[in-house]
């Protein structure tokens, strides 16, 4: 039984690890956004794939999401 349970906290261990990456990933790419476009939190977050233009390097931040 002692087996079963330190393999199931390895296995959660790893889980946490691997969201602990996931979410330090997502507040650089936060923080990398804020700081190169000046643009409101809540614009960031809200932020859609289809508002973004790779090809031309531009955000467009549709009007009814800014003030």
């Amino acid at each position: 039984m002692e087996r079963v349970i330190k393999v199931l906290a390895e296995k959660e261990n790893s889980q946490l690890t691997e969201e602990k990456k996931q979410s330090k990933i997502s507040e650089t790419l936060f923080l990398f956004i804020a700081l190169f476009t000046a643009a409101r939190s809540s614009n960031i977050l809200a932020m859609r794939w289809d508002e973004i233009s790779l090809s031309e390097k531009i955000w467009c931040i549709p009007k009814t999401k800014s003030k």
